[in-house]
């Protein structure tokens, strides 16, 4: 799941102060739900969060959270797809290109070939 697809689905109205514990501008509201899940244990942490999240939104976000459309792969379902012959290319690692100089553009790259590597333990 994403913060922009959670927020973009909102019918109730917002109160950062509430949710996030701090005063935020509403472009940062995304940026923002994103750090704060991923500093969160992965799993039942995260996707109590979510649901925390979309029940203030007024969205209902279950059927995202069983299916799993929109989260990442396990390392084990990535390693999976691997042994079966898949290519697994880069992308960016957090989606964020700020202002989509180079030197952003580099490092989120890097930053993913590492996070691949790390999990699947080839380069």
């Amino acid at each position: 799941m994403t913060a922009t697809w959670l927020l973009e689905r909102a019918t109730q109205p917002l109160d950062p102060r509430i949710l996030l514990g701090q005063e935020t501008a509403p472009d940062d509201w995304a940026t923002a739900l994103e750090e704060r899940i991923r500093s969160l244990p992965d799993g039942p942490a995260q996707e109590a969060e979510w649901t925390r999240w979309g029940a203030a939104l007024g969205v209902d976000v279950s059927a995202v959270l069983s299916c799993r459309s929109l989260h990442p792969m396990t390392p084990a379902e990535l390693r999976q797809c691997l042994d079966m012959g898949m290519d697994v290319q880069l992308h960016t690692h957090h989606h964020d290109l700020g202002d989509m100089r180079a030197t952003v553009i580099e490092r989120e790259l890097a930053l993913n070939r590492e996070h691949l590597a790390r999990l699947t333990g080839r380069s």
